[in-house]
Order: structure tokens, then sequence, then C-alpha cells
């Protein structure tokens, strides 16, 4: 899956962080839980609102292992976190990114971070710890119980009830699409996170599609933590979920199982192979179309199940998901070779754009993720994301030369892009 800063957690000028009640308390309380860790100034400025610092190593090694950082001004969390470095820049109000041993930071009133006599630190979560709910008290178990319970997901619980959402949702409002009626995601997954977020926020109808089974009931005790976490973000949200909330027949405690109205399982099948439902606003994937076998027929069955002026949203990874470190690497393979490997269908980002295109969509809004020029061995923290195609490649007509046909002859801005984020209308 793509690292890329368009993960983004919920937040609002009003609520731009979750205050813990005390929290130097709580991590005093539970030192090898959660801890905080300052992050010691001077912050190098990164344009606009954005700055940037080096993680501790002690905490680098924490998140490899995987801890969930959250970053904190004086005693308040703020977010988003993973927001794009662009937005960042622009924005402020708290939006962060923990991009491998770098995290990029602004402060919560878009003030200097190196003048505004605030601390900044990152509050780092043992997510593997099994006595941290128990530590934690009043509404801050909420919270914490949920980075806890992190690992139900090829992605975080978090990534999937919270960013998915909140990065779609701010994408669809900057291009003013209001928020969709009937929406379906492909590769949901198992647990369909996502899909319950979007329900929670007022969508009627969520489609999850999958390869795989898809949970079509969730523990009661996990709903109840979710709409107990949205009264903190987003008390609407909270209750709605709440009153969509259907207690499944069986036994009751911990085993207890509940359904969300709304929520339309259609899995073990392929996207392209769907016979409905028809007339959606939305059709969306995070990660998911670089793997698909057949990019045309599944751009063609979206472009069939959209209404008119419907959407499609995608995250588009284009690196060779072997190494991230060699992201071009499959590029030297013939397809003969590559056929043995065959993870990813290794169309560029133009590719994709012409393919939305030609099946009758208008490319609506694009953003793209690329790397410095010079990089060696490259890793997330050096990837760049902007709203614009890169405009100094950092892929060479040296580094061009050692691709195979079709690549060696494509465009060095082409090549260059790694990960494309796309919104389209059907037209």
């Amino acid at each position: 899956m793509l690292a890329t800063p368009v993960r983004a957690t919920p937040h609002s000028r009003k609520r731009s962080g979750i205050r813990f009640r005390n929290l130097r308390a709580v991590a005093t309380v539970s030192r090898h839980m959660l801890q905080s860790v300052q992050l010691q100034r001077p912050y190098s400025p990164a344009g606009g609102h954005a700055f940037t610092v080096e993680i501790p190593t002690a905490v680098q090694r924490a998140i490899a292992a995987g801890s969930v950082a959250m970053l904190a001004e004086d005693d308040r969390v703020l977010g988003p976190a993973g927001a794009l470095h662009q937005h960042i820049r622009d924005d402020g109000g708290g939006a962060f990114s923990i991009w491998g041993s770098h995290v990029y930071l602004s402060s919560s009133d878009r003030s200097d971070c190196n003048q505004n006599r605030r601390n900044y630190s990152l509050v780092v979560i043992d997510t593997g710890s099994p006595t941290l709910r128990e530590a934690m008290a009043n509404r801050d178990d909420l919270l914490l119980d949920l980075l806890h319970r992190n690992r139900e997901h090829n992605n975080s619980l978090v990534a999937n009830f919270l960013g998915y959402f909140q990065v779609m949702s701010s994408h669809l409002r900057r291009n003013g699409v209001p928020l969709p009626r009937r929406v379906l995601e492909l590769g949901t997954g198992r647990v369909p996170y996502t899909g319950v977020r979007f329900l929670a926020a007022g969508v009627e109808q969520y489609v999850a599609n999958d390869v795989q089974r898809v949970e079509r009931t969730l523990p009661a005790l996990r709903v109840q933590q979710l709409a107990g976490f949205l009264d903190l973000i987003d008390p609407a949200g909270g209750e709605r979920l709440r009153s969509l909330t259907e207690r499944m027949p069986g036994p009751d405690g911990a085993g207890a199982q509940v359904r969300i109205r709304g929520l339309d399982v259609q899995d073990e099948r392929p996207f392209e192979s769907l016979e409905g439902p028809h007339d959606l606003d939305l059709v969306f994937s995070t990660s998911v179309l670089e793997h698909v076998a057949e990019p045309r027929a599944v751009v063609a069955r979206m472009h069939d199940l959209l209404r008119s002026g419907g959407h499609a949203w995608h995250c588009i990874d284009l690196r060779d998901h072997r190494d991230f470190g060699k992201p071009l690497d499959f590029l030297r393979l013939t397809a003969h070779e590559y056929a043995t490997i065959d993870t990813e269908n290794r169309l560029r980002a133009s590719e994709w754009q012409a393919l939305f295109a030609a099946q009758g969509f208008a490319i609506v809004d694009a953003q793209y993720s690329t790397l410095p020029r010079g990089c060696v061995r490259p890793s997330n923290a050096d990837l760049i994301h902007s709203l614009a195609p890169p405009h100094e490649p950092w892929v060479d007509t040296a580094l061009r030369a050692t691709f195979q046909p079709p690549f060696a002859t494509m465009d060095l801005v082409d090549l260059s892009i790694l990960g494309i984020t796309l919104l389209c209308k059907k037209t």
C-alpha cells in the first residue's frame, strides 16, 4: 500500500484535536504503554505553515515495531494525521504527517512552531500492550482501546475508520462535491470500517466489494467503541451510528454481534463481474487498482454503475511492491519475465488518466507522489506529494535506458510519478 499522507484523521477548525484529560499523568501512569517524547527545536521550515523535524531514534524504532504515534501541542493531540504535505503547508491548523524518520507538523492556530513557545511532542501508544485499555480512564480509553485493537485489517482500524473517509470527504468538498448518498468501495478488506464511517456521516447505502470474504456483522462492543470515539470528533455521527445498529440474534456479552443498516456486502467476486447496484454517487478504492488484472474492464464497470455526474476517487500506488526502495525495478523486466510475478499491472500515471478519459470520465482533480532528484535508495520519508506533476523528474535518461519497452521510451516526468490520486466525474 502506498504510504502517502493522503490518509488523514478527521478534524474541524473547532475540533482541531482530541484533549486527553491529563496527558502527562496518563503518560506517567502508563509509561510502558503511552509515552510523550518532546520534539526539540529548531524545526526546519518546510514552506507555508509546515515545519519538519527528525523523530528521535527510539520513537522511530517503536513505530517500526507497530506502535502508533500522534502529535501533541502542549496537552492537545493534533490532527489530521497523515495529511498531504501540501495541505500542511497551505492549511496548517494542526495537520501533521509522520513520514519515515521525520514528522511534518503545523501549529493549531497556524503560528510559527519555532516562535510560539508551545511544546510539541510525539505521543507514542504501544498497541501491543494487553493492559492498555485497563490502564486508561474515563473517555480517554475509547481512543486508546481503538488504537490497541489496531491489527484487524491489512491497514489499521484508525486508517480505515477515520483516515480514508477524511481524505475522500475533504477531496470531494474541495471540489464542490456533496457527501454522496450511495457509495461503493473496491477492495474493502475483511472488515468494512470505512463503510461504517461513511454511514455514520449520513451515507444511505455503502456497498463493500472484495474478492475475499467481508464481514457482514461487527462485534457489538467494537461498534459501541466506534460510536463513543465519534462522540469526541463528530457527535452527530456517533448518534447516527447508534441509530443504525441492529443487534443480531445470539449470545450477549463479548460475543454479541450487530448489523449496520445500509451496509451492502458484495464479496468473493471481482468488481468487474458485479451486476449492480446502479446509480451510485461514488466508487472509490485505496491502493487497489494497481493490482487489477483487467484495468479497462474495471474502469468501464465503474462508468456503468455510476449515475450521470457521479464520481470515482482512487488512490493508486505505482511502485514495484516487492521493494519500495527500488520503486521502478519491475520496469526492467520483459513482459515474459514479469508474468511470473505479475502482482501489479505496471500502468503509469498518464495511462490511468487516459484510461479513465477513454471510458467517459472527466478528470476533476489529481494529486501526485514523486521523489527528489538524485534520490538513490528511496524510502517513504523521501516521497514528495504535490498537486501537480513533478517539474524536475528524478528519473533520468540513464535510468530510463535500463527499462524494457514500452517504459524505455516514456516521458521522464511520467516515469517519476510513483503514486496518483484521481477524482473523476462521469460525463
